[in-house]
C-alpha cells in the first residue's frame, strides 16, 4: 500500500526527530526483499541455549508509523507474500539484510540456494562413502552457483587433499582464508589433519600453514601446539619447537589441570635432558575438546 506524500512527509519528520541517523540509515534502505535473523534463548540459567530463526521480509517503505513502526510482509519459502504482515521496530529494520529488489528475483534466489544445498549433501554424502572424485565434482557444481560459499569450497578442498592434489587444496584455502566462516570450530579437525599429513609427507611448510589455521580457530588447544611442535622439531628449528611445547604444557595444565606427558618428554629431549633415546613423537589425530 502507498503512502500519500503529505503523510510521508509528516511520518519522515517525526521520525528525524526521534534519531536523525537512524532515519539517514533507513531512508538509504530501498524497496526489496530483506532478511532478519532474530536471537532467542530456551531455557534459563545454566540449560539456556541461545537459537536463531530467519524471516524475510518484502518491505516496501522504511518509514515508521505513528507508533514508530515499519510495515513488513512475510514472504513463505516459495517466494509468495503472504496477508501476514509483521510491525518491525527501527532496531530491527537497521538489522535488515537486503536480498533483492523483488519477489520475482527472490524465487530465482531460493531455486539456486535449493540447487546449492542439494549439491553440498551430494558431496558430502561421497565423501563419507570416499568416492572423493564424485565429492569434488558435487562440491564443483555448488561452487558454480555460488563461488563463495564456504561450506563448498572447504568439501572441495577436502576432496582434493584425500586425492593428494595439495596445491589445489592450497588454492582454495588462500582464497578463503580472508572469510570468517571458515574459522569455525568444526574445521579445526580438518586443519589438524591436514597438518599431521602433511608432515608426514616432510611438506613442512604446509604443514605449518594447516596448523595454524587450526590455532586461529582455538588458539588454546594444546593439542595443537604441540603437533606443530613436532613439526619444527623435524626442521632442526629447536627454540621455536621448545617454545610451542612451553605453550602446550602451560595450556594443558591450566584448562584440564592435568601434565601434558607428551610434550614435557619431547621438551626435555630437545634440551637434552634424557639419556635414553626417546620414542619418535606422534600427533594427537583429534585436537583438545573433540
Amino acid at each position: 500500500m502507498k503512502i500519500e506524500g503529505d503523510e510521508k512527509s509528516e511520518r519522515r519528520s517525526r521520525s528525524t526527530a526521534e534519531g536523525p541517523c537512524s532515519e539517514l540509515a533507513l531512508e538509504r534502505k530501498p524497496a526489496g526483499v530483506y532478511r532478519l535473523e532474530i536471537a532467542s534463548s530456551i531455557g534459563t540459567a545454566e540449560t539456556s541455549k541461545k537459537s536463531s530463526h530467519i524471516i524475510d521480509y518484502f518491505i516496501e517503505d522504511f518509514l515508521p508509523d505513528e507508533e514508530g513502526l515499519i510495515c513488513a510482509y512475510v514472504i513463505e519459502y516459495t517466494g509468495r507474500i503472504l496477508p501476514l504482515q509483521d510491525r518491525i521496530n527501527t532496531e530491527q529494520a537497521l538489522r535488515c539484510r537486503y536480498i533483492c529488489k523483488d519477489v520475482t528475483e527472490y524465487t530465482e534466489l531460493i531455486k539456486k540456494i535449493s540447487m546449492l544445498e542439494s549439491h553440498i549433501r551430494a558431496g558430502k554424502q561421497h565423501y563419507k562413502d570416499k568416492e572423493y572424485y564424485s565429492s569434488e565434482y558435487e562440491y564443483e557444481c555448488a561452487l558454480c552457483i555460488d563461488s563463495k560459499n564456504v561450506e563448498a569450497g572447504l568439501g572441495k578442498a577436502k576432496a582434493l587433499f584425500k586425492l593428494e592434489r595439495y596445491e589445489e587444496a592450497r588454492v582454495i584455502f588462500d582464497d578463503l582464508c580472508n572469510n570468517p566462516e571458515l574459522y569455525i570450530e568444526a574445521h579445526k579437525h580438518f586443519f589438524n589433519e591436514c597438518g599431521i599429513k602433511l608432515r608426514r609427507l616432510r611438506m613442512y611448510e604446509r604443514a605449518i600453514e594447516a596448523y595454524l589455521r587450526a590455532l586461529e580457530v582455538n588458539p588454546f588447544d594444546p593439542h595443537l601446539y604441540y603437533n606443530l611442535a613436532i613439526v619444527h622439531a623435524e626442521m632442526k628449528e629447536k627454540e621455536t619447537s621448545i617454545r610451542l611445547l612451553q605453550s602446550a604444557i602451560r595450556l594443558k595444565e591450566k584448562l584440564v589441570h592435568r601434565t601434558f606427558w607428551e610434550a614435557v618428554v619431547l621438551l626435555k629431549s630437545l634440551r637434552g635432558e634424557v639419556t635414553e633415546e626417546p620414542l619418535a613423537p606422534i600427533e594427537f589425530v583429534q585436537a583438545a575438546g573433540s
